[in-house]
């Protein structure tokens, strides 16, 4: 990924709180002829390793899990991203787009222990389920057929890139600018990303 220097964010906690926040990702594999491409939701666990783990699964009829196996795969995680007027400015300028992402590379090995499947289903519906809805209480043949139709991975993260494009190569006044504006949005991901913005005017 082409990052310029005042990009470029290495800041360890503030991008493993992006993952776990930004949790719907796109997961690519090259492929000889073509990449393997799905979008999906994840797990991750910041403490293996130097970057972490991402567990995730697919629907088995989902040719792509069977080109992930000694293979490198990108798990890229979208933040908030918004367009930018040039009215916002002090002064005249271009329109540009500003966001935060981050690219995941690493190795990928299929899950085939049933039970590390299951406590997976059960993780991913802890961390997003609202409702107090109990897996559980499913019968258990259901869950059993259920889990036969998806296939699990685990991409152990070994290069870890984040892209903050904040307005780092304007002026404060600017950047500033660019705040108010995107608060002022009825659309939620303007105004986290101004949030985002604003812990990074310098």
């Amino acid at each position: 990924m082409y990052i310029p220097a005042s990009f470029k964010n290495e800041d360890l906690k503030e991008l493993n709180e992006h993952m776990n926040s930004w949790s719907f990702v796109t997961l690519i594999t090259p492929a000889e002829q073509t990449s393997h491409i799905t979008h999906l939701p994840i797990l991750f666990d910041p403490k293996p390793g130097k970057y972490g783990v991402i567990t995730g699964h697919f629907a088995e009829q989902n040719p792509h899990w069977k080109h992930l196996e000694g293979k490198e795969s990108i798990a890229i995680f979208h933040g908030p991203h918004a367009y930018i007027s040039p009215t916002w400015y002090a002064k005249p300028d271009v329109p540009t787009w500003n966001y935060s992402i981050i690219h995941a590379h690493g190795n990928t090995e299929i899950i085939k222990d049933k039970n590390l499947l299951l406590n997976h289903q059960k993780e991913l519906i802890a961390k997003f389920e609202k409702d107090d809805w109990d897996m559980n209480k499913l019968p258990e043949d259901y869950v059993d057929t259920l889990l036969g139709m998806i296939v699990g991975f685990k991409l152990t993260i070994t290069k870890l890139e984040g892209k903050y494009k904040l307005g780092q190569n304007r002026s404060k006044n600017d950047m500033k600018g660019v705040i108010e504006r995107l608060k002022t949005s009825s659309i939620s991901s303007d105004v986290e990303l101004a949030s985002l913005t604003e812990k990074h005017v310098d």
